[in-house]
C-alpha cells in the first residue's frame, strides 16, 4: 500500500457494518424519558459508561503510522490545538488524538457518540433526545443558568447590553430551534449547536464533558483573531447528584466551528491517563472555566470538581522553565467496550492487512517477492460439470484439459516431460514404468489413461475390485483395486476378510534401506519371505484362495490342519495364550513360574498357577516384599519399601494424621522403616525430610511464613493511596503511596 493508494476507511463503522448497525440499534432502547424513569431529563441507562481507545501503533514504522493517522485522524485540528498549547502540552499525561468526524452541523453529537460507542449519531437519536429535553421538560433551571452565563459574557459586560423579557424569550426559542433534528437554515444539513447544548448534553449522558478549544476565533488563512471564543472548558451534569453520574469525563476538541472526539492513545507508556484542567497562559497556568455555574456555585468550584470528577495532582514545569507547579487533572477511563461493540479491533485488523501490502510495495525490486496466484484466465470459464479423473480430486474438468482439471493436467504434462528426459524404465503390467527401489504407486503425475480405459468409469461398464469378496468398483489408477483396498495396502493394514498368516502388502517396501530382490518380480524389497516379496505372496494367495463352488486346495487345508489350536494361558485370569515350550504358560507367567516354583522357606507353600487371582507384578529374585502386611507385591526403594499401590495409601494415611493448624506434626510409628531417609510430605517436593518433621527445612520455613501472613490483618493491604483523588491502593513499602504516585514523587523531588 503506497501513500497514493490508501485503501483504509476514514471512519470506524466502515470496518464492520454489521457490528455498527447492531450498536446503533441499542442506542434508542437505552434512552429513557423522564416520565418512565423518574429522572429530571432524558438520559441514557448504561451506554454512557463506555469509552473508546485509539488502536496501538507504536510497533509500526513512523512512515506507516503517518499513513494511518492521515486517514483516521483530524490532523488539521490536532496541529492547530497543539500549536496553541491547548492539546498534548503536558508530557506527564497520555496523548490525545482527534478522530475524523462529519461536519454536517451535528458534529457535537457525532463526536460524543464516537467517544463512547465508536459510531456517529447518524440516526439522530442523541439529537432528538436533546431537542425533547429542551422542548418537553421543565427547562426553568436551564434557562436561569443560560441567562446567568450570558450576563457574565464579554458581550454584556463590555458593551452594557440589556435584555428585556421579550428578548430572553427570543433567545431561548433560538436555542430550542437550533437543536431541532430537521434540516438547518445555515447551509448545513443541521443547525450548529452552542455551549448551552453541551451543558444539556452532559446532563443527558450523566457524564462530565471537557472541551479543548482555543480562546479566540481565528482566521483559517492568516491566523488572526476575530472574536473571543468561550466554548472551551468544563461542563458538569449539575442536574444530577454526583453519585448517579459517571465521573470519567468525555473529552472533545473544538476548532474552526467543528467538534471531534479526543481519544487516548493506547500504549504502555508511564504517562498518566488524564486530561489537564489547566493550560499554559502568559507566564502562568490558566484554569479551564466551569460553565453554567450560578452565583452561589462560583465559590464552590473546587468542591464541585471533586464531586463530579476524579482529580489527581500533577507536577509540571512552568511556562518559562521556572520551578515545578502542581496542577489538577481529571482521570480518564480506559477503553472498556466489549468485543461485540469494539469497532477499533476490526479497524486494527484492516490496518494489519494493509501493513503487509505496504511492506511489499516498499521492498526493493531486486529482492524476490512471494509468488502470487496466477491471473484470471478466460479459459477457466470453459468448465464442464464432470469431476476430474484423478482420484480424490475435487475440481471439475475443462473442455481443453479433460478428463482432468487444469491443475492435474499441468502436473501430468510436467511429469511427462521429466520422464522423457530421464528415459523410460522397465515396463510392467498395465503399461506403467517401474522405478527400481520403489513400489508401483500410481499418482497424478502418470500419463492420462487412454480412451478405452476411461469407459470403465461409466455405470454400464463397472468392474468389481480384484480383491476376493470386495463389492466396490475397481479403479484403473489403482491397478485394478478399489480405493479402500488400495489405501489398506499402502498403509500396511490387512485386507478386509483376508487371512492373517501373511504380512500386509507393501510392508516389505518400507522401513529400511538395505533391500533384497524378489525371485518372482525381480523388484527390490526390504523383507523377503521364501524368496518372494509381500506383493508376490499376496498374489499367490489370491490365486490359491478357495472360490465359492470350488473345492479347497489340499495343501492349504493340510497346512491349516497341522497348526495346533491356540490355548489360553494355564494361569487363571491371564489374557495371553500359552505355548507347549512354556509348559502351557505365556512368557510372563512362565518367568514367574520359574522364579517361584520352589517352596517358600518362610511359609512352606508352593506357587500354584490356578490358586487365587493373578498378581499384578511378576516376581523376581533378590527383591524385597512390600512393607504392608498381607501384600505380596515387590517393594520399591523409591516408594520407601512399599509397592506403588500401598505407597499411595500410606501417603493418604499420613496426610490424614497431620493437624489442621500447623505443619509440625510428628510421624506415627510405622510398621517397618527402611534404611533410606524419609521424603518430604509436601506435594511436588523431592527433598528429604528433616527427621523431626515430615517436611523438609525449606517447606517448613515456607509454612511458617504463610501462617504469619494469614494471621496478618487483611485490611492493612487495602488502604487507599495518600495522594488526594487517587483511587489506587497504597503500597506499604512506598510510604503509603501507590507505585505510580511514588514514582512521580521521586522524579520531581530530585
Amino acid at each position: 500500500m503506497s501513500q497514493g493508494h490508501n485503501f483504509l476507511p476514514k471512519f470506524l463503522f466502515v470496518s464492520n457494518l454489521l457490528k455498527a448497525m447492531k450498536i446503533r440499534q441499542q442506542v434508542p432502547n437505552d434512552v429513557l424519558p423522564p416520565s418512565s424513569s423518574g429522572g429530571v431529563i432524558h438520559h441514557l441507562r448504561s451506554l454512557h459508561r463506555h469509552t473508546l481507545d485509539m488502536l496501538p501503533m507504536s510497533h509500526f514504522p513512523q512512515a506507516f503510522r503517518e499513513v494511518v493517522q492521515a486517514v483516521l485522524l483530524d490532523r488539521v485540528m490536532q496541529a492547530s490545538l497543539e500549536q496553541e498549547k491547548k492539546l498534548n502540552w503536558c508530557r506527564e499525561v497520555k496523548s490525545l488524538v482527534p478522530l475524523r468526524t462529519n461536519g454536517d452541523g451535528n458534529c457535537l453529537l457525532h463526536a460524543a457518540s464516537q467517544y463512547i460507542l465508536g459510531v456517529q449519531d447518524t440516526d439522530l437519536v442523541l439529537r432528538k433526545a436533546l431537542h425533547s429535553a429542551l422542548k418537553d421538560t421543565d427547562t426553568r433551571n436551564f434557562r436561569m443558568r443560560f441567562q446567568t452565563e450570558l450576563l457574565h459574557s464579554q458581550e454584556f459586560t463590555q458593551t452594557g447590553l440589556r435584555y428585556t423579557t421579550l428578548n430572553w424569550e427570543e433567545e431561548w426559542e433560538k436555542v430550542v430551534n437550533m437543536a431541532s433534528p430537521v434540516s438547518g437554515r445555515s447551509g448545513l444539513q443541521y443547525d450548529s449547536l452552542e455551549d448551552i447544548h453541551i451543558f444539556v448534553l452532559c446532563n443527558i449522558l450523566r457524564r462530565p464533558i471537557v472541551v479543548i478549544a482555543d480562546q479566540v476565533l481565528r482566521s483559517m488563512k492568516s491566523g488572526s483573531s476575530f472574536s473571543p471564543l468561550s466554548v472551551g472548558g468544563i461542563y458538569l451534569p449539575l442536574h444530577w447528584p454526583p453519585g448517579e453520574c459517571y465521573k470519567y469525563p468525555i473529552v472533545l476538541g473544538y476548532d474552526s466551528q467543528h467538534f471531534a472526539p479526543l481519544i487516548t492513545v493506547k500504549d504502555s507508556g508511564p504517562e498518566i491517563r488524564a486530561v489537564p484542567l489547566s493550560c499554559p497562559g502568559r507566564g502562568v497556568f490558566e484554569e479551564l472555566r466551569v460553565h453554567f455555574l450560578l452565583e452561589k456555585e462560583q465559590e464552590q468550584r473546587e468542591r464541585l470538581l471533586r464531586e463530579y470528577l476524579l482529580l489527581v495532582d500533577i507536577p509540571v514545569s512552568g511556562p518559562g522553565y521556572e520551578a515545578a507547579h502542581i496542577i489538577q487533572a481529571a482521570r480518564l477511563d480506559e477503553g472498556n467496550l466489549p468485543e461485540d461493540m469494539n469497532l477499533m479491533e476490526d479497524y486494527l485488523q484492516l490496518v494489519n492487512h494493509e501493513y503487509k501490502r505496504w511492506q511489499e510495495d516498499r521492498e526493493p525490486a531486486q529482492q524476490p517477492r512471494p509468488e502470487r496466484p496466477p491471473p484470471f484466465s478466460v479459459s477457466q470459464l470453459s468448465l464442464v460439470e464432470i469431476r476430474c479423473a484423478t482420484p480424490r480430486c475435487t475440481y471439475y474438468v475443462s473442455v481443453e484439459t479433460q478428463p482432468h482439471c487444469h491443475e492435474c493436467f499441468e502436473r501430468q504434462r510436467a511429469a511427462g516431460r521429466s520422464d522423457d528426459a530421464r528415459g523410460a524404465g522397465p515396463e510392467v503390467e498395465g503399461g506403467a514404468r517401474a522405478v527400481p527401489g520403489s513400489a508401483l504407486l500410481p499418482s497424478p503425475r502418470s500419463a492420462p489413461p487412454t480412451a478405452p480405459s476411461l469407459s470403465l468409469y461409466s455405470e454400464t461398464h463397472a468392474m468389481k475390485c480384484k480383491t476376493p469378496g470386495c463389492l466396490f468398483t475397481l479403479s484403473v489408477e489403482h491397478d485394478g483395486l478399489c480405493e479402500r483396498c488400495f489405501s489398506a495396502r499402502q498403509e500396511g493394514l490387512p485386507r478386509p476378510g483376508a487371512p492373517q498368516d501373511l504380512p500386509p502388502r507393501g510392508w516389505a517396501q518400507r522401513g529400511r534401506r538395505d533391500a533384497e530382490r524378489c525371485s518372482v518380480c525381480q523388484q527390490e524389497a526390504l523383507r523377503i519371505f521364501n524368496g518372494r516379496c509381500t506383493d508376490c505372496l499376496w498374489a499367490d494367495r489370491d490365486r490359491t484362495a478357495p472360490q465359492p463352488g470350488r473345492a479347497e486346495d489340499s495343501s492349504l487345508t493340510a497346512l491349516h490342519r497341522q497348526a495346533p489350536p491356540a490355548r489360553a494361558c494355564k494361569r487363571a485370569g491371564c489374557q495371553y495364550y500359552g505355548t507347549a515350550e512354556k509348559l502351557g504358560f505365556c512368557t510372563i507367567c512362565y518367568v514367574d513360574y520359574q522364579t517361584n516354583h520352589r517352596p517358600d522357606p518362610a511359609t512352606g507353600q508352593q506357587w500354584a498357577p490356578s490358586s487365587g487371582a493373578p498378581r499384578s507384578e511378576a516376581g523376581f529374585q533378590n527383591l524385597s516384599r512390600c512393607l504392608t502386611a498381607g501384600c505380596g507385591a515387590a517393594g520399591l526403594p523409591v516408594c520407601e519399601g512399599y509397592c506403588n499401590k500401598c505407597f499411595i495409601k500410606e501417603q493418604g494415611v499420613r496426610l490424614g494424621r497431620v493437624a489442621p493448624r500447623g505443619p509440625l506434626v510428628t510421624r506415627a510409628a510405622q510398621p517397618k522403616q527402611t534404611q533410606s531417609r524419609m521424603q518430604c510430605s509436601r506435594a511436588n517436593c523431592s527433598n528429604a525430610s528433616a527427621g523431626w518433621t515430615e517436611l523438609c527445612a525449606e517447606c517448613h520455613a515456607r509454612g511458617q511464613r504463610e501462617g504469619r501472613r494469614a494471621q496478618a490483618p487483611k485490611e492493612a493491604s487495602k488502604q487507599r493511596c495518600r495522594t488526594h483523588g487517587c483511587d489506587h491502593y497504597a503500597n506499604q513499602e512506598k510510604q503509603g503511596y501507590c507505585n505510580e504516585c511514588h514514582h512521580f514523587k521521586q522524579i520531581y523531588r530530585a
